[in-house]
């Protein structure tokens, strides 16, 4: 069985947060609104920028992807409900199953269920790395 690389590819080379963030542990900092709608794949759209921090497994270390617009609304609402002045850590997860069977294979969630050792690298975590 394959195992995909844990490496996160540049910033530059990327469209979207969960090309590099899916599944790994990220910090979202500093969140505000946007007043403006973009237009998407899927139509107008708002977003709230944030900026994010992605952990590298490989390297060791948090990589800073700065201001990043984040589309998803699930994520928008679990920014809003935590906080958005307060650094926020989870992982960045694709694919929901609710109560009752519902599930969404396409939509994006913050998982705060993690390791010791994810957890030790939140507490850890500072904007000036």
């Amino acid at each position: 069985m394959k195992v995909p690389d844990k490496t996160l590819p540049e910033v530059e080379a990327l469209d979207r947060l969960g090309d590099v963030a899916k599944d790994h542990l990220i910090v979202i900092n500093k969140a505000w609104t946007v007043d403006e709608a973009f237009k998407t794949s899927r139509g107008m759209t708002t977003a709230i920028n944030a900026d994010v921090w992605v952990y590298d497994d490989n390297a060791g270390g948090w990589k800073q992807l700065g201001d990043t617009p984040i589309f998803w609304k699930t994520v928008q609402r679990q920014i809003q409900e935590g906080g958005a002045d307060e650094p926020q850590g989870a992982i960045l997860r694709q694919g929901t199953k609710r109560d009752g069977g519902n599930s969404n294979p396409n939509e994006w969630w913050l998982d705060g269920t993690m390791t010791k050792d994810q957890s030790k690298l939140l507490t850890e975590w500072t904007d000036t790395f």
